[in-house]
């Protein structure tokens, strides 16, 4: 079963996969979009199993469900991403207007879930609250 290892290294791999295909950007915005969004939900599925213990998502309604409840700060942000995705791979040729909303929403969604390190004890903190989990540093 995928863990929080396992998808760390799936969003990275699928990072590296977008970043790839941007190097011919007309020809692949739709694969690059794809990628993003597999990157972000990787981030999320990551994030869902540091924060929260939850180790397995069944499918993408399932994954909908908790972003809506447990990060409601990207609830909308990720279905955008989402529906781009689905768009981008079963309805619509995707052009560099959507490819730039794609990479929009990917970066305040990795923005989010990215732990930030507390520079007094070190210690990564997944829920960015402002303050460290540990020390209650600002941060």
């Amino acid at each position: 079963m995928p863990n929080f290892a396992w998808h760390d290294g799936k969003k990275i791999h699928d990072f590296e996969t977008s970043t790839f295909l941007g190097t011919n950007p007309i020809k692949f915005c739709d694969w690059e979009v794809i990628t993003l969004f597999y990157s972000a939900l990787h981030y999320v599925d990551s994030y869902l199993s540091n924060a929260f213990s939850i180790d397995f998502v069944a499918n993408h309604d399932d994954r909908k469900r908790w972003v809506n409840s447990l990060l409601p700060q990207i609830n909308r942000i990720y279905l955008v991403l989402y529906y781009l995705s689905r768009d981008s791979r079963y309805n619509l040729s995707i052009g560099a207007p959507e490819l730039t909303k794609a990479k929009s929403c990917y970066a305040q969604i990795k923005q989010v879930l990215t732990p930030v390190i507390c520079p007094k004890c070190g210690f990564k903190n997944l829920k960015n609250t402002g303050k460290c989990e540990t020390c209650g540093t600002t941060l």
